[in-house]
Parts: C-alpha cells; structure tokens; sequence
C-alpha cells in the first residue's frame, strides 16, 4: 500500500507539475512537400524564462523511444505582455503517424508531452510512462509552413493548435494573443557601485546595488532577478547578477549585484529587473561604465564538434601521432560517435596522382558508449602503435586513471576504432562514404606523408569538419583553405594556438623536437582556450557572441534548380552573404549575394535558386561579410548531384557500420542504387 500510495503521488507531483507550468511548446514545424526545411519547435512562456538547462526530445511513435535531445539555450525575450517565444531548429523530426515531441524541465520533469498523427506511451526516457496528448492537426503543407496555436489567454490551455500556416519561428503567433497585460509593472531605479572594475584574468568581480518598485500582486514564491545587459544596452543574451524574494502588493527594495569577471569595457551597460510569478519585465536602469583590467583571450568553438589540435610526423619512421580536441562551449557534453578521421585532401571526388598523399581508407571512431558524451575541452591522442613515439604518454584509453581530460589510444584498438583501407568511390558524393569493411588493424590509412599530406576529420554523416594540409602544389588547403605550410615535414610537427580554428594564421609548424607535446597544451594560449571550455561555471566561461551565428545550411533538387537555405540566429553588422559553387571543390565561381539583416538576435530565414548548376555533382559554400569588410565562411559544404540518373534500381540497404539491413529497420539507412548513388534515409 505505501508502494502505491508514493506511486500516486508521484502521478499527481507530475500532473501538477505539467499544470501549473507557464511555458509551452507553441509552434511545431515537422513535415512538408518536398524534402523536409527547417523543422524545428518553439518554446513560449513568461519573458526572461532562462531556459538554458530544459531540453526537447523527439520520440518515435512506434515503440515510444525517444531518438534525439535537443538541449536549449537562451532566455526568452518579451514580445509583449511579458511573453514570447524562442525557435529551436531540430533537423529529422519524424514524420509521425504517430510520433511526439516531450518538453522537460531542469529538473527532469516532463511539462508536457505532445504527439501529431495519434497518440502512443512512451516506453524510456523522460517522458517513460506518460501518454502523449495528439495536438489534433498534422502536416505536411508547403515549405515556409508550421503549426501553431492561436487563441488569448497566457497559458497553454488557453489556444487552440492550428493546421499549417505561414510559420512565425523565434516570435509569438499573430492569432496569439496574450492577456491579461499590462497588469503587474516593474521600474528599475538607480545603480549603486559604478564604475565597475572586473579582472577575468585573476577572476576578480565587483559588487553594488540596484533599487526598483512596482505596481501589482506578486504572487508567493516570486523572485525579483537583476539582469545585466551587453555593452550596448542590449537584453538579447542577459545576465543575473542579483535576486530578490518579494511578494504581495506593489512590492520594492534594493537588490544586491554582483558584476561577473569577464565583462568587456564598456560604457553602455544597463540593468533592468524582472520577475517571475508572475513574469513582468521591469525598465532600464541608466546606463553606467564597467572596466575589464585584464580581459581573457580564449574564444570558444560556436559548434561542437571534433577538432585537430596538434600532429606529428615524428622525428623518424612512421612515429607519428594525432591530437584532437573536442571541442564547444564551456562545460558542454559532445557526441563523437562515428567520427571519421582521414587524410585525402578534403574530397575523393577527383582522382589524384600518386603524390597527392591521399592513403586507401579512413579510421572511424566505433559506437561505444564510451565517445557519446565526452566533455569539451578533452584532448584524443590516436597514436601509431607500430612504430612508438618516445614523447607519448601513457595510455589513457578511458580517461579514468587519471581522470584528467585526456585520452591516449592506440590505433589498434578494435573497441574504439574501426578501420578500413578502402577507398569511397570517387564517383560519388564528397558528404558519402560507400559501406566498406571494417577489419583492418593498420595505420596505413592515417600514415602521413612527409613530403605533403592532408589531415581532416569528417563529420558521422559524411560531411567535411575540420582539416589543415601542408606540402607543395599537388596539396591543396581542402573546403577551408587551410593550408598552413609549403614546405616539406618530414620531421616535423603543425599545432593549434586558439580561437579560430579556421584562421591558418593560428597554426604553426616546426621540427619535432621541443615542440611535440602530445597530451598537453600546445603553449599558454592553448591552455587557456582548453581551460575555457573545461570551465563548468556559468559565471566565468568567456563566451563571445559571434557577428554571425549560421545554422541550418543544406540545399535540395526542386523543379526550377537547386535550392540552397540556410538560417541565422543571430547578426551583427552583417551586410550580405555570397553563395559560391564548385564542381570540384577548387574552383569556385560566385552564385549569388543575398543582403542580410545587419543587426537581428531572432532567428532568420535565407534562400537561393541556383538555376545555372551543372549536370554534375555540385558544391556549394557560404560566405557571410560585415559592414566593415571582414569576411568569414560557414564551414559546411553542401553537396547536390545533379548528375544522378533516375532510372536506377536498389541494390542494398546498410547501417552507418556497412552492415546490410532490412528496410523495415530503424535509425540512418543507407541506400546504394544500381548506378553506384547512395542516399541517406532516416527511419
């Protein structure tokens, strides 16, 4: 009886819990004609909602597991009335019949659990147990389409979901209405302390005040938080230096602030207070200065991902050895299964000649469980163990003894890594790795070449990540331009500095001998850019918003041409972008240029006919420029084959392991056709 009893009230905690929530899944985009564009959810609620630590996790209506987690981001901005809405992009969401979407807490508790195209229980996960409330209207409708709710109220009970219309991602619905409003107000008063003097360097902070009143009943439990603007006054990313519990009626006082280490000069920084029973965005406080007197130099990684750090040649032989970082924002956890790590130039699309470097095959880190949360900052060493390096560390296979971010690995071994001395077929596209089999124990295919090689690392879906080349004109410098020497290594050794990684500039080369540091940072500025993104506290990670975040860049064969989109969710002083196209991942002609926003923190949506593409397999690029002349190129290529023959037949079905499989069997298919295309099929 007590068993049950917990039982249900572990039933009703969670019924309460997912009543009482004030924020809501609000927009959902999963399916259109054609091939699937900017899929994604939106999350809405009282503005200033931090939101950084709830998730979004799809789930597969056949058999109720969840297959992906989107972990969010940001605080929600005020749109009016004290509410709004935040978008977030999740490419292959499922097309039901059914399948849901659940929206869990910090805590770990689901506030609500929606399904399109039926209903079904959810069988692991967050949301294990609990049955899915159907929405009622389903999709597929036209591209730039989603479903919405509609209605007035401020809650989710209050709307009504809506067959697909024009989407309005990032911002609240125009059938939305929130009311009441304009019932409770805040007025941020005078700031205490300033000028600010911070240290990031020594971690130093600054303290002082700010006073407010408002209007209204706050109701019990509500928190007056303080939020610290950027330098330019603007609330797009804020920061809580200071809380307050207060309720009842017309409540005020003073609320003690904390200015953070690694705020940059600035004399245009304002604070506002909000509240959050209910949620009311107070006014601005007057604006004041703070001063950095030591500011911290590492930039960190927009995405995530697996990056090179440091190699080796060796000082003779084939001792050589590669370093990776994984790499993201402070305190992020990565997913590197299926990672590829090659070294042919960056593209098998055209055969090279004998000295072009390029070695059959690819190593391609395995799917143990091990590789799929490794905490950013952690260093991989895949060293050859046929032929030792005296400057290796110890193995370090799990990072557990000790535990210190560090992975030291053989090449040979089969728990981690696969390898294989095959090479794709040229013929296809650069993104696709043809099934090939894994049972290779050599080094063969990372072996470096002293006179010039090229080592990158791709993506598990195929697609080019990272690379850096070096040697003479049979080398090129790959997608990225990175070439970062001419000359000869043997003997010798490349490392990584920080911050952009895409930049050669902070690259350098040099003989093996005090310089090789396997293991270890590459120099001062390493360390400090590995220590950044190892920093779990919030407070002191030295987060750069960049001019232009792009995400979502992909294209599709439609009627008229090629179609490329893409997506930004934040612009400054960006003034157009430049779309290029290559067939052959070296010559690039211009497309088109498409103006952008200039100034925007809401998510933005681009797109491009390409009507002149070639009867080929065609490459597109991305460039974004600033205002000022400063340029900067999206690190994805798109690949299009428009050279593909539609009169073609199936010949096998594989897994990402080269495995054939049925066409019944869930998770990332692998289609090869008769004329040796393949395509990727999510089911």
């Amino acid at each position: 009886m007590i068993n049950v009893i917990k039982f249900l009230l572990t039933i009703l905690t969670l019924s309460a819990s997912f009543s009482a929530s004030s924020q809501w899944i609000n927009e959902i985009h999963y399916d259109n004609a054609g091939g699937d564009v900017n899929e994604g959810i939106e999350v809405a609620g009282p503005a200033g909602t931090d939101l950084s630590c709830w998730q979004l996790v799809p789930y597969n209506g056949s058999g109720g597991v969840e297959y992906s987690v989107t972990n969010l981001s940001g605080t929600i901005p005020d749109e009016g009335c004290g509410y709004g809405a935040i978008w977030f992009p999740i490419s292959g969401l499922q097309n039901g019949a059914p399948d849901g979407i659940a929206l869990v807490d910090c805590g770990g508790v689901v506030i609500q659990f929606l399904s399109y195209e039926g209903t079904f229980t959810a069988t692991s996960g967050p949301a294990i147990g609990q049955t899915s409330t159907d929405i009622g209207v389903s999709e597929p409708g036209a591209i730039g389409e989603s479903l919405q709710l509609t209605g007035t109220g401020s809650s989710y009970g209050d709307f009504t979901w809506q067959a697909p219309i024009a989407s309005s991602e990032g911002s609240l619905n125009p059938g939305q209405t929130i009311s009441p409003c304009g019932v409770n107000t805040i007025t941020t008063g005078g700031v205490t302390g300033a000028p600010f003097s911070v240290d990031c360097t020594n971690s130093t902070t600054d303290n002082g005040t700010v006073a407010f009143t408002s209007t209204g009943t706050f109701n019990a439990g509500n928190v007056f938080t303080a939020q610290l603007s950027d330098a330019s006054g603007s609330f797009a990313s804020p920061i809580s230096i200071g809380t307050l519990s207060l309720s009842g009626v017309d409540p005020g006082g003073v609320i003690s602030i904390t200015i953070p280490a690694g705020m940059a000069t600035g004399a245009g920084y304002v604070i506002r207070v909000v509240s959050d029973n209910p949620g009311t965005i107070g006014s601005s406080s007057a604006a004041f200065i703070i001063n950095q007197l030591a500011p911290c130099s590492p930039s960190l990684p927009s995405s995530q991902g697996l990056l090179i750090n440091e190699w080796s040649n060796g000082p003779s032989g084939s001792k050589e050895y590669y370093e990776f970082v994984v790499a993201g924002q402070c305190g992020d956890l990565v997913d590197i299964r299926g990672y590829i790590l090659d070294d042919n130039n960056g593209t098998f699309s055209t055969v090279f000649p004998s000295t072009s470097g390029i070695a059959q095959g690819h190593l391609r880190l395995t799917n143990d469980a091990q590789w799929a949360s490794i905490p950013v900052g952690s260093l991989i060493v895949i060293y050859n163990a046929d032929d030792l390096n005296a400057s290796l560390p110890p193995d370090d296979v799990d990072d557990t003894s000790p535990n210190d971010s560090l992975y030291v690995i053989p090449h040979n071994n089969t728990t981690l890594f696969e390898i294989t001395t095959d090479l794709p077929d040229n013929n296809v596209p650069d993104s696709t790795y043809s099934p090939v089999v894994y049972a290779s124990l050599s080094w063969a295919p990372l072996g470096l070449r002293n006179a010039g090689d090229a080592i990158q690392v791709r993506d598990p879906s195929g697609a080019y990540w990272h690379g850096v080349s070096y040697g003479g004109a049979e080398i090129t410098g790959g997608p990225d331009n990175m070439k970062i020497s001419t000359s000869s290594m043997g003997g010798s050794c490349g490392w990584f500095t920080d911050g952009d990684y895409l930049n050669a500039a902070n690259w350098s080369t040099g003989a093996t001998t005090g310089n090789e540091t396997p293991g270890l940072p590459n120099n001062a500025l390493n360390l400090a850019w590995l220590q950044a993104m190892r920093d779990t506290v919030s407070a002191n990670c030295p987060i750069t918003i960049l001019p232009v975040e792009i995400v979502d860049f992909d294209g599709m064969k439609i009627k008229e041409g090629n179609l490329l989109h893409w997506s930004t969710v934040s612009e400054i002083n960006a003034d157009y972008f430049t779309l290029e196209r290559s067939t052959d991942m070296k010559q690039w002609v211009e497309v088109s240029t498409l103006k952008a926003a200039g100034n925007s923190f809401s998510t933005l949506h681009y797109q491009v006919v390409d009507y002149n593409y070639r009867n080929a397999i065609n490459y597109y690029r991305l460039k974004e420029t600033d205002f000022d002349g400063t340029t900067a190129r999206h690190h994805h290529i798109v690949t299009i084959n428009n050279g593909e023959v539609e009169d073609k037949e199936l010949e096998g079905i594989y897994n990402i392991l080269g495995q054939p499989i049925s066409s019944d069997t869930q998770g990332v298919q692998i289609h090869v056709y008769s004329d040796g295309t393949i395509k990727r099929i999510f089911k």
